[in-house]
């Protein structure tokens, strides 16, 4: 549980580091950051209540954790490829609607 943990904070100081970084990352403002995140939160909290709880009652508590460990993992390998959903973005502190969705529903679904 100590190495989930460790990743999933690792991947949460990350993420805000890759959309700000305008060298290798997408250069979003704070403002453009603070919408993915909250984005993600409403993604997050729709999944916890509607999916994840008939998960758990089907499957039981820990091999639905287990099961959404092993999902999560290759999503977020996905948040790079925003960067080119979002190059053709008006100004380039924007988030296009096409990053947008896949930068939160990546941090949402880890």
């Amino acid at each position: 549980i100590f190495v989930f943990e460790f990743c999933l904070t690792s991947i949460d100081e990350a993420v805000p580091l890759f959309c700000i970084s305008k060298g290798a990352g997408l250069g979003l403002t704070e403002m453009s950051i603070g919408k993915i995140l909250s984005g993600s939160g409403l993604i997050y909290a729709m999944c916890q209540f509607v999916i994840y709880e008939r998960f758990v009652s089907k499957l039981g508590l820990y091999p639905s954790i287990r099961i959404s460990a092993l999902l999560g993992g290759p999503i977020i390998v996905l948040i790079p490829f925003s960067i080119f959903l979002n190059r053709d973005a008006h100004q380039k502190d924007e988030v296009e609607l096409p990053a947008f969705l896949l930068m939160s529903t990546a941090i949402a679904m880890y």
